[in-house]
Formats: C-alpha cells, structure tokens, sequence
C-alpha cells in the first residue's frame, strides 16, 4: 500500500472496516474484530498499571490510600500486584497461580488477596491448592477473595 492511499473506516456493530481506496478495482477491504471481554470486565490503567478490571484497579487505589491508616491492623506497609507463585507435587510442576495483590500490613500480617467478580471452577481449584500447598509452609500469611 503507497503512503498517498487514503483509508476509509467504517464501524458495523463490533467489528471495523477498512477500506484502502485505490485506483484500481477491487479495492482492497480488510476487516478486525474489537474482541469483548468473555465475562464483560472492563479493562482498567491506574497509577500507570494496567488492571484486568475497575474492581481491581478500585482495589490497587484502597491499598494506597490504606498506607495513610492510623489503625496497624489496616494500614498497609506495602503491596505488589500479579504475584506468580509455582505450585510443584513430588518436584513435578502442576500449575502456575498468579493473585492479584500480595499485602503487607503494618501489624506483621501478610494477605494474598484476589478481587474476583465471578469464581470459576479453575480458580477455585487454584485456591485450594494455595491453601493445601503454599500457606500450611507460610506460617502467618492468609488468602483472601474479595468479591
């Protein structure tokens, strides 16, 4: 395609139509599909991060301003979010689990938190497997799903 082409874009429902104009018949049309998300969630960006949700980018804003809490029980010392943590039986690898947000609080607490719309079978799977393999090892760290 020459740089002169002019491009005609045109919008049908969830899909966008380009059409190359040239001088020549057919002209050129191609055609890309806005993929939706499977579960309707709305994609997100705070603080310069880009989150699967607005609930969970809504919670990466609550840990921030939990850093200013009077209260040690709930003021957050410092957090990091999509912790990947390899879940292995017997030195084999089994899966991969990788929660939302890893918490510290300034009481000592540590809390693996996961924000989570819908539980599906696979993270519930997934949880359970944290709380048989990772935290019975990691004495004084909890998992929470915030929903």
């Amino acid at each position: 395609m020459a740089a002169s082409e002019p491009l005609t874009f045109r919008t049908v429902g969830d899909c966008i139509i380009v059409v190359h104009q040239v001088n020549r018949w057919p002209r050129h049309i191609s055609m890309w599909y806005q993929k939706k998300a499977k579960y309707n969630n709305k994609s997100s960006v705070y603080d310069g991060y880009y989150y699967q949700s607005k609930k969970e980018a809504g919670h990466a804003q609550f840990l921030d301003l939990s850093k200013k809490a009077g209260d040690p029980s709930k003021k957050v010392i410092k957090w990091e979010r999509q912790v990947p943590i390899d879940f292995y039986i017997n030195g084999i690898k089994i899966t991969r689990y990788v929660c939302d947000f890893k918490v510290w609080y300034a009481d000592g607490r540590i809390v693996w938190e996961e924000v989570k719309g819908l539980e599906l079978p696979l993270f519930i799977i997934k949880r359970r497997l944290m709380e048989a393999l990772y935290l019975p090892e990691h004495k004084g760290e909890e998992h929470i799903v915030i929903k």
